[in-house]
């Protein structure tokens, strides 16, 4: 309950420093394109969506809470699906018209820290945004 609320919406948006870092990767050829914007990866524009949900919700104030519940929802949804378009990329990638697998540049820094860090920690805050909005709501 420390944490301001408004705060759990707006650093949503580092993840739009992460797929700009995911489609230099795909210029290295450290990804598959499948896992970029380019691909099937609206990462980015969740995202930027959530400096939108931030100033509509917090500064604005046309949106309401429960709307913002629903958007941290959605936002599990499409980190799901960015999962799964990594797994199946990197074990089949043959799904993805893709014969050779991730090269091993991918199991290093910076890459290792999307998977192991910054991913759980973007569901993390939208179980807690959920939570605590949900508290807010019920009021």
């Amino acid at each position: 309950m420390a944490i301001p609320e408004n705060w759990l919406t707006y650093i949503q948006s580092f993840r739009i420093l992460v797929e700009i870092l995911f489609v230099y990767s795909v210029s290295a050829n450290v990804l598959h394109p499948i896992v970029t914007i380019e691909g099937y990866n609206f990462d980015m524009i969740f995202g930027a969506s959530a400096l939108i949900m931030w100033l509509f919700t917090y500064k604005i104030k046309i949106i309401s809470k429960s709307i913002l519940i629903l958007w941290n929802y959605l936002g599990i949804a499409v980190l799901a699906s960015v999962i799964f378009l990594f797994v199946s990329s990197v074990y089949f990638p043959n799904i993805w018209e893709k014969t050779e697998m991730m090269p091993k540049a991918f199991a290093t820094a910076p890459y290792v820290l999307v998977a192991g860090f910054l991913m759980p920690s973007a569901i993390f805050i939208h179980v807690l945004s959920i939570i605590r909005l949900g508290r807010e709501v019920k009021k």
